[in-house]
């Protein structure tokens, strides 16, 4: 019987890197790229009130805008018909109460001072992307080569299974031949299943009992 040796991983890297090679595409030991720092951005701390379109660093003065519009009763909001045309438009009731709603904010004192790091940042990002995106498109030449070899083991692995299970049948039809191998030949060659590994079965067969 044939003995599977399982192929270690360095062995398959190698086999990548010989493929890879002759394909012209990354080794193994292609570096990554070293990305650059992205400069930190601090975080806004005003706090600011929007009331509908409008905005407040004083919440009183929301609460009084929103309390105000909900009380009116003849605010009305507009809408149109989009297959019809914005310039036919009509107005209903505006019935859903008016709410403050918070969020944080810049300066325009604070947004001046790193104004200089944004576009820093920018920079650096946009460097970091195309960085990446070259190593990336570089991989993916290298993933299909590996792609290649890994199915290549596959259909080699299958291979041996199927040489391994004829040489299996030859044995057995020996066995029943009562040793006569020129018997166990004739059957095996009408078994359409396995008779396409005769030469290498014979080969496997004779050299196992050498051994």
């Amino acid at each position: 019987m044939i003995k599977k040796r399982r192929i270690k991983y360095e062995e398959i890297e190698k086999l990548i890197d010989v493929e890879c090679m002759r394909a012209g595409v990354p080794l193994s030991i292609t570096p990554k790229p070293v990305l650059k720092e992205v400069p930190e951005i601090p975080q806004p701390t005003t706090e600011i009130y929007m009331v509908d379109s409008y905005s407040f660093t004083d919440k009183n003065d929301a609460d009084e805008l929103a309390a105000l519009l909900s009380n009116v009763t003849s605010r009305v909001t507009t809408d149109y018909n989009y297959n019809v045309g914005s310039q036919y438009k009509y107005y209903k009731k505006y019935d859903t109460p008016v709410s403050v709603k918070k969020t944080l904010c810049y300066s325009k004192e604070e947004y001046n001072d790193f104004n200089s790091i944004l576009k820093t940042r920018k920079k650096t990002e946009d460097y970091n992307h195309d960085i990446m995106n070259d190593y990336n498109e570089l991989m993916s030449e290298r993933r299909k080569t590996v792609d290649k070899v890994y199915e290549a083991i596959s259909e080699a692995e299958v291979e041996v299974r199927k040489i391994n299970n004829a040489l299996n049948i030859y044995s057995k039809y020996v066995e029943l031949s009562g040793g006569d191998e020129g018997i166990a030949k004739k059957f095996f060659t009408q078994n359409d299943k396995v008779s396409e590994y005769l030469d290498v079965v014979l080969k496997k067969y004779n050299s196992s009992k050498t051994v």
